[in-house]
């Protein structure tokens, strides 16, 4: 799209509240919205050079490239107020002043093999004066609206040439900044470029160390303009080889999410401490995001995904019948499962999955959101494919990984605690019939008010399971229950399972409904904590979770399925039943791993609960705990809607018993930190 001229730019922004575009010279494109006050620049973004211009020059594109600054236009992608210049700083350097904006010497290269024309010159001092004619407008008009406002000058530098390893990750040059006035601003940028996290990089913060923010735009900017603030940052090419100009996908992505954060906090900071705008917030600076495009993106991959719902497909469909052959033969036999066809072409599912343009997302927020639920659907496609063959274990591991020391200690931790009767599990005699295990959990459907049945099937493992794809609950054919596991089912499977589902369904986006990877860590650990939190978690439960942690352990020390039930009832003392159901569940499919997860959620859970975490954002849909922040942003900015209920447990814990408290709180999470720490 075409922007309007620049003597048509100022009455263009009074009548309109969204602009965006190219300028008819194809120098720089503009996107702006007139709605917050900030403006972020990229004006070293681009190598492009006109023919009669790059004719002369001496130096090829890739020697330019290592003194530019490319794909800082791509890292401010995710604000909606940025100005992104596409032309070679060796045509015309934004950064300087005109007279000085054309080199003839730069970095020790002689730039120029034969001399330009004073026409050629002109052309571009022409489109240097246009971008601060575009500059001046724009940021006139914030001052105009708002009584000032910040502009964010981004740029990039060689770390090789400016302290190698140990140069700063950000520098904020300051030389045009009245630090008497802005001290607070430049104190919070500082802190909270701190919080970002790359990949294998020691994040620092500089302040004039490699460039101290004497170019022209911050110089121009605070001639012209009393109460803005323009900070110059420059980013150490940690996004791309320098040399080369070659990018990390992976790198920018991140870091265009985590800056769009940071300059959208730290733009409600300025609003709020320089134009007393008490109420703005971050979120108020990123825009709505949820656009006709993603729309069209969330349906077409819901459509793709709904079907594939991994428990189905992996549990065994002649469980039943191996179970009785298994206990005949008293252990000495393995079970050969039997398993649904998959009604599904894996290479046209994985080429429909990769052809969805989630590139031209606008918003990285959500960019990344569906690259992550199309990468687990990727993962879990191939998981499927292969159930019944030892590819099965490996794709498992792919997808949900295995025990970590410290998993295999909480296991151990658990299997070694001494009966208590307090702590409840096994005294119950008086079990319940299927009928009544499947009246109590629809009562429990029926309090959340979700529309969802509840069915009993003879091809699960589990006493109940919520069947996704239907939208429905599923309870084990035959099954007979104690009251109290009835109850931790109630918990677990519509507390959470259900619970979170049915919020996910209500959603404006249905990626929410088909979890990214993560989840099912959180997902399980959330469901056994919310059992705990009702008061039906008992010692048999909790060793049950270790029990699936060492069975894990023993299927990938390449041990039998009669071997690891015998290690569960001869070393762990499990009862035969139960241990032949958590073997099952463990080689199921040809290796199934995810077991493990539960406990190891569990210990996540009661740290996050500790921490003082909000529970909301993990009820908005199917959210692991990873990406809890996103996720509350986004129902910060009205992009995820609110979840209308949380499960009764999480809001109003019951009174739990002491023993097990002390056992949950003593289980360490993967980071080195008990649950109580």
């Amino acid at each position: 799209m075409q922007l309007p001229r620049v003597d048509e730019l100022a009455a263009a922004l009074r009548k309109n509240s969204v602009i965006e575009g190219y300028y008819e010279s194809g120098a720089f494109n503009l996107q702006f919205y007139d709605d917050q006050p900030f403006l972020c620049l990229a004006v070293h973004h681009g190598n492009n050079m006109r023919e009669e211009v790059s004719s002369h020059c001496a130096l090829s594109p890739d020697e330019r490239l290592f003194e530019e600054d490319p794909y800082t236009g791509d890292l401010i992608a995710g604000l909606q107020n940025r100005l992104t210049v596409h032309d070679s700083r060796y045509e015309y350097d934004l950064n300087r002043t005109p007279e000085h904006a054309i080199y003839e010497e730069a970095w020790g290269e002689k730039v120029w093999h034969k001399p330009l024309s004073d026409q050629i010159k002109a052309k571009s001092l022409a489109k240097h004066e246009e971008f601060y004619q575009v500059l001046h407008i724009l940021v006139d008009h914030l001052v105009q609206k708002y009584g000032g406002c910040v502009v964010y000058d981004i740029h990039s530098y060689n770390g090789s040439r400016k302290g190698g390893p140990q140069a700063p990750t950000f520098n904020i040059g300051t030389h045009s900044i009245d630090m008497r006035r802005y001290r607070r601003n430049i104190d919070f940028l500082e802190r909270s470029l701190c919080e970002i996290d790359i990949p294998s990089e020691n994040v620092r913060i500089g302040r004039d160390e490699v460039f101290e923010g004497r170019g022209y735009v911050a110089a121009y900017l605070r001639k012209h303009f009393k109460n803005v603030l323009c900070i110059p940052l420059e980013i150490k090419k940690v996004f791309c080889k320098e040399e080369q100009g070659i990018p990390f996908p992976v790198v920018i992505d991140s870091l265009k999410v985590q800056l769009a954060q940071v300059i959208s906090r730290h733009a409600a900071f300025f609003a709020r401490t320089r134009l007393k705008r008490s109420q703005a917030r971050g979120h108020h600076m990123l825009g709505g995001g949820h656009d006709a495009l993603v729309r069209k993106i969330d349906t077409a991959l819901y459509k793709l995904a709904r079907k594939v719902e991994t428990l189905l497909y992996v549990n065994p469909i002649n469980l039943a019948q191996e179970q009785k052959r298994f206990i005949a033969r008293k252990g000495s036999y393995e079970p050969d499962f039997h398993y649904r066809q998959l009604a599904i072409d894996p290479y046209l599912f994985r080429e429909a999955l990769y052809r969805l343009p989630v590139e031209n997302i606008a918003d990285p927020m959500l960019q990344q959101l569906y690259k992550d639920a199309i990468d687990g659907l990727a993962t879990k496609i191939d998981l499927l494919t292969v159930i019944g063959t030892r590819e099965f274990l490996y794709n498992s591991l792919r997808y949900y990984g295995e025990p970590h020391l410290n998993d295999l200690k909480n296991a151990q931790f658990l299997l070694h605690a001494p009966p208590v009767v307090d702590a409840g599990g096994g005294f119950e005699t008086d079990l319940l019939d299927t009928s009544e295990i499947v009246r109590q959990i629809q009562a429990a459907v029926d309090h959340y008010n979700i529309d969802a049945p509840v069915k009993v099937s003879g091809s699960i493992i589990a006493g109940a399971m919520v069947d996704n794809s239907n939208f429905r609950v599923l309870v084990k054919k035959g099954g007979r229950l104690s009251s109290t596991k009835v109850k931790a089912l109630v918990h677990h499977e519509v507390g959470v399972h259900l619970l979170s589902t049915s919020n996910a369904r209500e959603q404006p986006l249905k990626v929410l409904r088909l979890g990214f990877p993560g989840t099912t860590m959180t997902q399980e650990g959330m469901a056994v904590y919310a059992e705990h939190l009702g008061g039906a978690l008992t010692l048999d439960r909790l060793k049950t979770l270790g029990h699936r942690v060492m069975a894990v352990k023993s299927l990938l020390d390449n041990h039998s399925f009669s071997q690891t039930y015998s290690m569960l009832v001869e070393e762990y003392h499990a009862v035969p039943s139960s241990a032949f159901i958590t073997t099952a569940r463990v080689y199921r499919g040809g290796g199934f791993t995810k077991d493990f997860l539960y406990l190891r959620g569990l210990a996540q859970a009661r740290n996050y609960h500790l921490s003082g975490g909000d529970w909301l954002p993990f009820f908005a849909g199917k959210i692991p705990f990873s990406k809890e922040s996103e996720v509350s942003l986004l129902i910060e900015r009205g992009i995820v809607r609110k979840p209308t209920s949380i499960a009764n447990c999480f809001v109003s814990p019951q009174e739990v018993n002491p023993v097990l408290d002390y056992l949950v709180s003593g289980l360490v999470f993967n980071n080195g930190r008990s649950a109580a720490a």
